[in-house]
C-alpha cells in the first residue's frame, strides 16, 4: 500500500504507529487505511491522531475496523493524542467501550508494550 499524503505509517520497536498528519482522515485517506492488511499475529498498533482537528465518520470507521482487525490477530490497538473535542466524539459514539485512548504516542506505546521508547 501507498501513503496517502495525510498518512504516515512506520515502525517503533515493535509497534505499527500510524499517524494522520493535519487536520482530518479524509475518505480517502480513510480508503488506504482500511486497504492497510499488515496485521500479523499479537500486532502491536497505535493510531496517532494528535494532529486531527476533525473526527469524522471516515476515522471512526477506521477506529471500529482496526479494532476487530487487531483483536482477531490476537493484539492491541491504542488510538492516541486525541483533543478534547474529537475525544467528545469518540465518547459519544460509545467507542471507549472497545478502544483504548491515550493522550499522547508516548502513552500509547507503554499501552502496547512496545520494546523501544517513543521518539523525543
Amino acid at each position: 500500500m501507498q501513503d496517502e499524503p495525510s498518512l504516515n505509517i512506520e515502525r517503533i520497536g515493535d509497534a505499527t504507529v500510524i499517524r494522520a498528519l493535519p487536520t482530518s482522515i479524509t475518505p480517502q485517506a480513510g480508503e488506504a487505511l482500511l486497504g492497510y492488511r499488515a496485521f500479523p499475529k499479537g500486532v502491536k498498533m497505535v493510531l496517532d491522531l494528535s494532529g486531527l482537528l476533525f473526527l469524522g465518520s471516515a476515522a471512526l470507521s477506521v477506529m471500529i475496523v482496526y479494532h476487530k482487525r487487531v483483536k482477531q490477530a490476537g493484539g492491541r490497538l491504542v488510538v492516541a493524542g486525541l483533543d478534547d473535542e474529537c475525544r467528545k466524539v469518540v465518547e459519544t459514539a460509545e467507542l471507549t467501550k472497545i478502544l483504548d485512548l491515550q493522550p499522547d504516542l508516548a502513552s500509547a506505546l507503554e499501552a502496547v508494550g512496545c520494546q523501544a521508547p517513543a521518539p523525543a
